[in-house]
């Protein structure tokens, strides 16, 4: 039988794992930032047609 040895996993380092969540983070208040955007416009343009509506935030 062959022995073989699993390659070993390199852990991130904090200063890695921390830039990663940052990114994660920038990317999700991107995202919630155009979406809330989209909300906006959509409700503006609503209005012009329909007359004063409610915009609930999140």
């Amino acid at each position: 039988m062959e022995n073989r040895t699993s390659p070993q996993k390199n852990s991130p380092t904090p200063r890695e794992t921390f830039e990663r969540a940052l990114e994660l983070v920038r990317n999700q208040t991107m995202m919630r930032e155009d979406i809330m955007r989209f909300s906006l416009e959509s409700a503006i343009r609503l209005q012009e047609n329909r007359g004063p509506i409610m915009l609930y935030g999140l």
